[in-house]
């Protein structure tokens, strides 16, 4: 076993190490659908984009990213998506360039279906192991890094080339382990002076695959065999499952995140629709301020009346306006009992204080139907606030309650906890 063999099979890179070559175009394929995905959420910064958070983690999370908390929650699946997920363009060319280069030694010496195996478990393992001894390093903070990329896998092949290279000296350079020893201290100095590097992930794939590289002989012997081939066929399995679940997720993620704007959109139609009509039904009870002197008014002064500006029922006419029109563009989830009469008489009452200042008994009704949409409507955001949250931060099936701890400290405040959206905030 020689780290270059020169016997090796010529012909295209595809052909000769075709497992390594298709995950490492599987990398470029969802970098691009990220890169993709995040220039439609807003203007790209170039520095940004080459080496800097270019993928921010909302988009990352969706594409299968891993935390601690989303492990501790049940989805042991991003273990394995997170292999595939890079921040920048910076990332993702070093894992690439040191992922081909060793890929396709290792993968000559088991074959493409051991290395796909080797693949899944360096993946899956490293970031299982780094992802569940964050928190208990960390503290609440590690409960919800973000971490992804390659680079486990990278390090852990570094792991195993030498721990392979010292069990076989007389096969591989003299100085080949200590290349790959001297590669993961580089790696780990490297981490430790550059942000946002992953050293306990890496540290993490290097025990694992060196791990791996204890049953270097054992996996020579069974390169062809069925045994290989079956664990080739689970491991497929797995990297197709893993994704299949966080399209899933994906899909769960999208549908609260749609239902929570569309609810959150409702509310705030509604907010502003009520700001406008008490503001126009306070200046058609009381058409002037009025500043009434202090007791006792012994010189006997009138009530001091300021005329208010022309211009200022005709611009919050003009708002109600916009407000209707937009609350009536929304789909509308009040057609149905109880809400459509409550809906009609706001929006009757509304379209009346176009073109006269409400009454007294006019607000008093306006009041009086009003939360009986607004209320149901900021349930129905917060309950998909909620979902959205509790799919990103999902509570802890294990950990104990140390963990449960450190969820509480770590999550963002529940849904239902803020303040109910104005008329000037989204919610």
């Amino acid at each position: 076993m020689d780290l270059e063999d020169d016997d090796e099979p010529k012909g295209p890179a595809l052909l000769r190490a075709p497992v390594t070559s298709l995950l490492a175009l599987s990398w470029v394929a969802l970098f691009v659908l990220l890169a993709i995905t995040r220039a439609r959420a807003g203007p790209i910064n170039v520095w940004g984009a080459l080496y800097g958070g270019f993928i921010v983690t909302d988009i990352s999370g969706v594409f299968g990213d891993v935390t601690p908390i989303a492990l501790y929650g049940g989805q042991s699946w991003r273990a394995v998506t997170a292999t595939f997920v890079h921040f920048n363009v910076l990332h993702l060319a070093l894992n690439l360039v040191a992922f081909v280069q060793l890929g396709r030694v290792v993968e000559s010496w088991y074959g493409p279906w051991q290395f796909l195996t080797l693949y899944a478990v360096l993946g899956a393992g490293a970031n299982f192991a780094s992802n569940l001894l964050r928190p208990w390093i960390d503290g609440a903070p590690g409960m919800i890094v973000h971490s992804g990329g390659g680079s486990t896998v990278v390090l852990g092949l570094i792991g195993l080339v030498a721990v392979v290279g010292w069990r076989n000296p007389a096969e591989f350079p003299k100085r080949a382990p200590y290349w790959m020893l001297g590669i993961l201290v580089a790696n780990g100095v490297l981490g430790a002076v550059v942000p946002n590097i992953d050293n306990l992930g890496h540290a993490c794939g290097a025990v694992v695959g060196g791990l791996l590289g204890l049953l270097d002989r054992r996996l020579l012997r069974r390169a062809n065999s069925r045994r290989a081939k079956l664990a080739g066929v689970i491991a497929l399995g797995v990297l197709v499952g893993s994704a299949w679940m966080q399209a899933g997720q994906a899909r769960a993620e999208l549908d609260a995140a749609t239902r929570e704007g569309r609810w959150g959109a409702v509310v705030q139609r509604l907010s502003q629709v009520s700001f406008f009509y008490r503001q126009l039904a306070a200046r058609g009870i009381s058409p002037a301020l009025r500043i009434a002197p202090r007791p006792p008014n012994l010189l006997g002064l009138p009530i001091l009346e300021i005329p208010e500006d022309p211009k200022v029922i005709p611009a919050l006419r003009l708002a109600l306006l916009a407000s209707i029109r937009q609350l009536d563009a929304l789909p509308q989830p009040f057609d149905r009992p109880p809400f459509v009469e409550a809906y009609r008489e706001v929006r009757r009452l509304g379209s009346r204080a176009l073109f006269k200042a409400p009454t007294r008994e006019e607000l008093q009704r306006f009041e009086g139907a009003l939360p009986r949409l607004s209320r149901p409507a900021w349930a129905s955001w917060a309950r998909a606030r909620q979902d959205r949250s509790r799919m990103r931060h999902p509570e802890p099936r294990f950990g104990g309650e140390r963990i449960r701890r450190l969820v509480r400290r770590s999550g963002p405040p529940r849904a239902g906890a803020g303040a109910f959206p104005s008329a000037t905030s989204t919610p």
